[in-house]
C-alpha cells in the first residue's frame, strides 16, 4: 500500500474492530480491541519509518480513548489488568529483540566507546539547587498558602507551577546561551519545558514512594544532540565544560550496555544563569529574574500553555517573588540527551513501545496518551455531582489520583466527602490529617471506604479521632481490598 494509506488500511480493513474506540465508542469486544493494538504495535518493527508514525498515530488515540476502560465506568469482556498485559506483552516482547541488534550495529560501527565527563557527582536532585522545593522552605510555602487568599490550594499543585514559571525562564535564557538548531557538534533539538500535566503524572506513578517527589524531576528543561560520531558528542561535552555556566552532574550511557535496548548517553549539567557585571559574569538570582521586565510575559506563557489555575498562580508568583529565596541562583539540572542518528531512528520506531511498558498500570497509560484524543473522553459521563463539588471546592483536577485535604476544614463537607470517595474510580491517596474530623467523621470516610476500590493510603492523624471512630475505621477495612498504608 501506499505510505499515505498504510495506516487507515491496517485500522480500517485489517482491524475493522478498532474503528469504533477510534471515533470515542464503546466496541463490541474489549479482547478484539487488545488483540489487534498488539498486532499493530507488532508492526511498527518491520514496516518503513514513515508509515509508522502514522500507525503510531492511531494506536495512540485508541489508547487514550481506552480511558473508559482504564477507569471501571464501563464493563466488557476484558478487565483493564487483562487488556493492559496484553498490550504490555507485545511491546516487551519487540523490546526483547532489540538489544543484540543494536548492539552489533554499534560495535560494527565503532561506537563503543565512553564518553569523559569529568567531577561526576550520583543521584542529585533538584532540591539541592532549587530552594522552593527543599524540604527545608516547607514552612515558608506553608505559611503563604495559608493566607486567606490563597486558602484551599494545595502545596504540590503550587510547587510544580513554581517549577513551571521557573524552567520556562531558564528554558529562555538557555536559548540566547546555547541556541538550536544545526551546529558544529550536530544537531541540538530544544524542546519545550516538560508540561505540568507530564510532571504530575510522574510525580504520582514513577515518584510517588519518593520524600520529595517533586525534586525527582531532574529533566523539566532538556536538550537533545543528533550527531553521527561519538566523538562529536564528546566534543560538545568539552565545549560545555568550559562555559562558567555549566557544571556536569551525571552521565548514563547505554551504548556500551550490551542488553538496554535504548542506546543513547544522557548527561545532567546544572545550568547557572549568568548576569554580567563589571564585565565579569556572575550567577543570576531569583531576585534578578523577578526584576527582568520579560519575567512577566514568561510566566503568562507559561501560565497560558501549562492551564495554570489563576488563584494557584498568584500564589506560586508570590512565593517566587518572596524574600526567602530573593538571593539564591536561578540554577537548575538540565538533562542533555546524546543521540547517535542511527539508533535516533531506532528510537522514534520503537518509542511507543516504552511509552506502554513505562507505564505504572492501564490508567497511567491512557492518561498519558490523552492529548492524542480526537473526541471527548471515552468515559462517557461527567464525575458524579459529589466529586464534581468536592473537586471545585477543594480546587483538585478531575482525575487526580491524591485529594490533597490536609488542614482545610474538610469536616464541613465530611459527608459529601464520604459519598465522592465511594463513587471515585481514581483516587490512590487521601490525605486528611488535622481536619478535626472526630469520631462521627471518621465513621463518615470508614463508609465511603467500604465501597471504594482505588484508594491504596489514607493520611488521618490529628484528627481527635476515639475509639468509635478507629473501629468504625478498622471494620471497614476487612471490606476494602487496596487499602495498604494508612496514618
Amino acid at each position: 500500500k501506499p505510505a499515505s494509506n498504510m495506516a487507515e488500511t491496517l485500522l480500517w480493513e485489517d482491524h475493522p474492530e478498532l474503528i469504533a474506540v477510534y471515533n470515542g465508542q464503546e466496541p463490541t469486544s474489549w479482547r478484539a480491541v487488545a488483540s489487534s493494538t498488539a498486532t499493530l504495535l507488532a508492526s511498527i518493527s518491520y514496516l518503513p519509518l514513515e508509515d509508522t508514525q502514522d500507525i503510531k498515530q492511531h494506536i495512540l488515540t485508541v489508547l487514550a480513548h481506552a480511558d473508559c476502560l482504564a477507569t471501571r465506568r464501563v464493563t466488557g469482556d476484558l478487565s483493564e489488568e487483562e487488556f493492559f498485559k496484553i498490550i504490555t506483552n507485545a511491546c516487551n516482547e519487540q523490546l526483547d529483540k532489540l538489544p543484540a541488534q543494536l548492539h552489533e550495529y554499534a560495535e560494527s560501527k565503532g561506537f563503543l566507546q565512553e564518553l569523559i565527563l569529568s567531577n561526576v557527582q550520583e543521584r542529585v536532585f533538584q532540591d539541592e539547587f532549587v530552594p522552593y522545593l527543599s524540604r527545608s522552605f516547607r514552612s515558608n510555602i506553608n505559611e503563604c498558602l495559608e493566607k486567606s487568599k490563597y486558602k484551599g490550594i494545595g502545596v504540590t499543585d503550587t510547587k510544580l507551577a513554581m517549577l513551571a514559571i521557573h524552567s520556562e525562564y531558564v528554558h529562555d535564557l538557555m536559548n540566547k546561551r546555547l541556541p538550536g538548531g544545526k551546529t558544529e557538534f550536530g544537531n541540538l533539538k530544544v524542546p519545550e519545558p516538560k508540561s505540568i500535566n507530564r510532571m504530575l503524572v510522574k510525580v504520582q506513578t514513577d515518584y510517588k514512594d519518593a520524600l520529595n517527589p517533586v525534586a525527582v524531576l531532574r529533566d523539566t528543561v532538556r536538550r537533545s544532540l543528533e550527531c553521527e560520531t561519538v566523538e562529536m558528542q564528546q566534543s560538545f561535552l568539552d565545549n560545555l565544560n568550559e562555559d562558567i555556566a555549566w557544571r556536569p552532574l551525571r552521565q548514563k550511557n547505554t551504548v556500551l550496555d550490551a542488553t538496554s535496548s535504548v542506546k543513547q548517553c544522557l548527561v545532567n549539567f546544572v545550568y547557572t544563569p549568568m548576569k554580567e557585571k563589571k564585565k565579569k559574569e556572575t550567577p543570576m538570582i531569583f531576585a534578578d529574574m523577578c526584576k527582568d521586565r520579560r519575567f512577566k510575559q514568561i510566566s503568562m506563557e507559561a501560565k497560558n500553555r501549562n492551564k495554570i489555575d489563576d488563584k494557584v498562580f498568584k500564589a506560586a508568583m508570590a512565593l517566587l517573588k518572596s524574600p526567602s529565596f530573593s538571593k539564591f541562583p536561578i540554577e537548575m539540572i538540565v538533562e542533555f540527551q546524546l543521540y547517535l542518528n542511527h539508533f535516533l531512528e531506532k528510537r522514534r520506531m520503537c518509542h511507543l513501545w516504552y511509552k506502554v511498558v513505562r507505564s505504572s498500570d492501564c490508567k497511567a497509560l491512557t492518561l498519558d496518551c490523552a492529548k492524542y484524543a480526537t473526541v471527548p473522553s471515552m468515559a462517557y459521563q461527567q464525575p458524579p455531582k459529589e466529586i464534581q463539588t468536592i473537586l471545585k471546592k477543594y480546587e483538585l483536577r478531575e482525575r487526580s489520583k491524591w485529594w490533597a485535604l490536609s488542614n482545610k476544614n474538610a469536616w464541613k463537607d465530611i459527608e459529601m466527602l464520604s459519598n465522592a470517595l465511594a463513587r471515585s474510580t481514581y483516587v490512590e491517596q487521601l490525605s486528611l490529617d488535622y481536619n478535626k474530623i472526630k469520631d462521627e467523621g471518621a465513621k463518615a470516610i470508614a463508609s465511603g471506604l467500604e465501597r471504594n476500590n482505588t484508594l491504596q493510603k489514607i493520611i488521618l492523624n490529628n484528627n481527635n479521632i476515639g475509639f468509635d471512630g478507629a473501629r468504625a475505621i478498622a471494620n471497614a477495612l476487612e471490606k476494602n481490598n487496596t487499602i495498604q498504608h494508612i496514618l
